[in-house]
Order: structure tokens, then sequence, then C-alpha cells
């Protein structure tokens, strides 16, 4: 393995780390906004940030977990104004969150 692939490999390793973080305080505002009815933690604008910075990390991973991060956001973009209310609204964005964690763990398992 060159130098340049283990810091291409490091690179995603620490976007992937990230997003998985991210991903996981979505999940959490999500079920604050749906289940707990906090419109504190469960705030829709605090979800278009992490929202954002998913998207923004995702290209240094790679282009398919870069895709479903764009359908993850679409998603966002089509429910996050019904979550609080609508539980099918919830299970998509919580699917679409699942998708792009089960991308970037494929990702990470075929790293060198």
């Amino acid at each position: 393995m060159t130098v340049k692939q283990k810091e291409d490999n490091n690179t995603i390793r620490t976007a992937s780390f990230e997003v998985l973080k991210v991903l996981a305080e979505t999940q959490q505002l999500i079920y604050a906004a749906h289940y707990d009815q906090n419109e504190i933690e469960g705030d829709p604008r605090k979800g278009w940030v992490k929202i954002g910075l998913i998207v923004d990390l995702s290209f240094l991973i790679n282009q398919s977990v870069e895709r479903r991060a764009q359908q993850l956001r679409q998603a966002w973009q089509d429910n996050w104004g019904i979550m609080a209310d609508d539980r099918d609204a919830t299970n998509k964005l919580i699917n679409e969150i699942e998708r792009v964690r089960s991308e970037i763990k494929s990702t990470l398992i075929a790293l060198d």
C-alpha cells in the first residue's frame, strides 16, 4: 500500500466516523421531535445543519455514500415539517439514515 493510499484510507475513516456520529445525533433529533414532542431537542433547523454536514463530509468517503447522503437530504426536505406528527415520515427518515450508515460500514470493511 502506498503512502497516498494510506492517507486516503485515513481520510475515509475519519470522515466515516464523523458522519456516523452525526447520523446518530440526527436520529436522536428525529426521535425527540416525534416520540418526545420536544421542540428544542427535535428542532428541525438543527436537523438541517446536521444533514448539511453529512452531505458535506460524504464526498470524502466515496460516491455511493455521497449518493445515499443526497437521498437522505431529499427525504429530510420532504419530511422535516411533518416528522413530529407523522410516523411514516419518521420511519422514512430513520430508514434513510440506516441506508447511509450501512453504506459507510460496507465502505469501511472494504478498506485495506
